[in-house]
């Protein structure tokens, strides 16, 4: 009697696989961080979190201070 358990993939399957937590699809999330909180700026990746936009902009100016 084989009772080996065999592994499917769920097509509904919502589970961050870096982290292996399940995460509601109805959530908002960031898609750099998949934070849940503070979601709205819209990019063409789609929603980010206003602390990654503050990050990405202080990068920018990073930038542009040592090109300068």
């Amino acid at each position: 009697m084989n009772t080996e358990i065999q592994e499917t993939k769920d097509p509904k399957d919502t589970t961050d696989h870096k982290s292996k937590r399940n995460l509601r699809p109805e959530i908002r999330r960031c898609c750099i961080c998949q934070s849940s909180e503070d979601v709205g700026f819209p990019t063409d990746e789609g929603l980010i979190c206003y602390f990654c936009v503050g990050s990405q902009i202080a990068m920018q100016e990073y930038e542009e201070e040592l090109a300068n």
